[in-house]
Parts: structure tokens; sequence; C-alpha cells
């Protein structure tokens, strides 16, 4: 199973940005859930162009970890 660390940040207040460093990836969504939902269906999509992967699992980063902590629940 891959998995990817992403950043997460609040550009106001319905604009939320996941981003995967290592893919080079940035998603904006109008939730935390819905930009994470886009993000980890972005980062399946992108692995799947190259060769068949499971659902790849998303981890925050230490700062984003500590801010969305209390409103997010496990991949």
């Amino acid at each position: 199973m891959d998995e990817y660390i992403v950043e997460i940040d609040e550009l106001d207040d319905d604009t939320v940005v996941v981003v995967a460093p290592a893919l080079c990836l940035l998603v904006l969504g109008r939730t935390l859930d819905e930009a994470l939902n886009q993000a980890r269906a972005s980062i399946g999509y992108r692995l799947r162009e190259t060769a068949p992967v499971p659902d790849p699992v998303i981890t925050l980063d230490g700062e984003s970890r500590r801010t969305y902590q209390s409103g997010l629940t496990a991949a």
C-alpha cells in the first residue's frame, strides 16, 4: 500500500487546500473532507496511470495534523 504525506491549509472560510509534495499535486475543496477525498482520488488516478495499485493512504504532515486533528477521522 502506498502512503503519501499531505499538507493542508485553509485559504478562507470556504476553501481548503491539500498538497501532496511528493507528486507535485495541489487540490482545492470547499471542506476538509471534500479536499481529502479529492486528493485521495487524484493520487490514486495518478498512480494508476503507470501501473495498477491499491487505493493510496494519505497522512497529514506534522503541522497539519496538529491543526486539523480535532475535525479529522482516520483515512
